[in-house]
C-alpha cells in the first residue's frame, strides 16, 4: 500500500490522536502506524485496520500498488544469511558436499543508512521520560539499537546523571537506616 504519508499524518492529527493511541485503536504496532504516517509501505491488512481506526475509507489514504511483491534488500540479506547458516550445518554434518550460499553466492549489498543521534538535551529528555523503565533492554528496543552496548556507548554522556540518581536511589533503598544514623 502506497500513498502520501503527509495526508495520513494530517488525518491522525485532525482526529487528535497520538501515534500510540492510533496504534491502540487500530490494533497495530506503533512502528507500523509511524511507517504509514511517514509514507512508508504497509500491508493491505494494516492499511484497512489503520483506516478503520480513523473511520476513513481506505482509498482516502492509500493507493494499492499491484505487483510490488518484491522483497527489500534487507529481507533478501536476512534470508541469505539464514540459508547460508542452514547449509553450513548440513555441510558440517556431511549431508551436502558444499555450501553454495557461502561459496558461490554473495549476499546483496545493503544501502548504508545514516545514523541519527540524539543531542545531549534530547537524550536527557528521553531518559527522563523513560523513568521507571525496567532495564536497559527496554531502552535498547525503543531506540532500535541492535545491541545494548551501542545504546550505552552512544548516550553515555546523558546516562551519567541517570546513573547518579540510580546510585542514590539504591543507596536510599539498601541503606535507609544507616543514613538516618540508626545502625
Amino acid at each position: 500500500m502506497d500513498g502520501n504519508g503527509a495526508d495520513r499524518a494530517q488525518k491522525r492529527k485532525d482526529a487528535n490522536l497520538t501515534l500510540t493511541k492510533l496504534a491502540e485503536i487500530s490494533e497495530l504496532s506503533r512502528d507500523t502506524v509511524s511507517v504509514a504516517c511517514k509514507g512508508g509501505r504497509i500491508s493491505i491488512e494494516s492499511a484497512r485496520k489503520l483506516c478503520a481506526g480513523l473511520n476513513l475509507d481506505i482509498s482516502a489514504l492509500f493507493t494499492v500498488t499491484e505487483g510490488s511483491d518484491a522483497l527489500s534488500a534487507r529481507t533478501v540479506w536476512h534470508h541469505h544469511k539464514l540459508v547460508r547458516a542452514i547449509l553450513a550445518t548440513a555441510k558440517q554434518a556431511r549431508i551436502i558436499p558444499y555450501n553454495a550460499a557461502s561459496e558461490h553466492m554473495n549476499a546483496p549489498k545493503l544501502p548504508r543508512e545514516e545514523a541519527r543521534y540524539l543531542t545531549e538535551d534530547e537524550a536527557k529528555i528521553f531518559l527522563s521520560a523513560l523513568q521507571g523503565e525496567p532495564d536497559i533492554r527496554s531502552l535498547q528496543a525503543r531506540t532500535g539499537h541492535a545491541q545494548a552496548s551501542t545504546l550505552l556507548n552512544v548516550y553515555s554522556h546523558a546516562i551519567q546523571s541517570a546513573q547518579e540518581r540510580a546510585a542514590q536511589a539504591m543507596s536510599d533503598m539498601l541503606l535507609p537506616d544507616f543514613e538516618k544514623g540508626n545502625t
